[in-house]
């Protein structure tokens, strides 16, 4: 390569020309690569991001990028904002138990936030198996969480917080669940199962 593209000590030499090509590149790239439409979203899935307090006055809505529960007042059929309040990363699922105590599922710090509404703040922390999903309540006082990664349901003593029974489920990424009218039988739906589904006593 002729010596006069480079005026400058050869130990210099391979340094600039690497920077006057990275500098070529950004000037001579199209604006648009830098200007996105939108953006990744690396964010979990949600199985269930809203649920009502048994009043219905409090509407319950996960902020999963921002990691916060939002705690809206919809005693007026128009919902206002009154509380944002901090649990763990990802949350996905979030259930009322009582009109002040709500459990939110968080994917991705293996938990779960049990919340005071009253208080505004994380009360308890409960510690899951792999990616909890969802959380119900049965009859018997009994709170189920599923584990999709674990494949398995875990069942807490709801009043004393306590980890009573593993559940083992037949099947891939157990997600959702739900309980029959009379809180007795806990439905889980399997993400990969070919379309089988798994009943859990309560």
């Amino acid at each position: 390569m002729p010596s006069y593209l480079f005026p400058f000590p050869a130990s210099r030499r391979s340094t600039t020309f690497w920077a006057l090509m990275f500098t070529l590149l950004l000037v001579g790239t199209d604006s648009r690569c830098f200007a996105q439409d939108g953006f990744t979203n690396w964010e979990s899935p949600h199985v269930h991001p809203l649920d009502l307090t048994p009043s219905e006055e409090r509407l319950l809505a996960v902020n999963t990028p921002d990691a916060r529960l939002e705690v809206f007042d919809v005693s007026t059929g128009t919902p206002v904002l009154i509380d944002s309040i901090p649990v763990g990363l990802d949350p996905v699922s979030v259930r009322a138990r009582t009109d002040s105590e709500v459990w939110v599922v968080n994917h991705v710090s293996d938990s779960v936030s049990i919340v005071d509404l009253e208080l505004g703040t994380v009360v308890h922390t409960l510690e899951t198996e792999d990616e909890p999903a969802d959380v119900v309540f049965a009859a018997n006082g009994r709170a189920f969480v599923s584990c999709s990664q674990a494949n398995s349901v875990l069942v807490f003593d709801a009043a004393n917080r306590s980890l009573v029974d593993v559940v083992p489920i037949a099947g891939e990424d157990p997600r959702a669940l739900a309980v029959s009218p009379n809180g007795n039988v806990i439905y889980c739906a399997i993400f990969e199962s070919g379309n089988a589904s798994t009943l859990v006593r309560g």
